[in-house]
């Protein structure tokens, strides 16, 4: 997404942006069958339209994911997926300049 918007290699390198596992994963307290639940988060210039578009177009190649499902309306983004047979919940945040 940052070639997408105009930054070099290097800086697109350089922007950052991190998946976080949260709840119960992270607590190391999940039971097999539990969902996962992740934070994204992106660099400044990643919009909410590349998390709903360009993100969800290229999960929905993605033979792993299942049952994809987008809530763009939401106060929070989130894109819900089934990933490898694991129920993923992932609220998209910026990150500060």
């Amino acid at each position: 997404m940052s070639l997408k918007h105009g930054l070099t290699e290097q800086q697109a390198n350089e922007a950052g942006g991190k998946v976080y596992t949260l709840g119960s994963y992270r607590l190391g307290i999940n039971q097999r069958g539990a969902d996962i639940d992740t934070l994204v988060l992106a660099p400044s210039h990643v919009t909410r339209s590349d998390f709903f578009n360009e993100l969800y177009d290229m999960l929905t190649n993605c033979s792993e994911v299942s049952k994809l499902i987008k809530v763009p309306d939401a106060h929070t983004p989130i894109m819900n997926m089934i990933f490898a047979e694991i129920e993923v919940r992932s609220p998209f945040f910026l990150a500060p300049h």
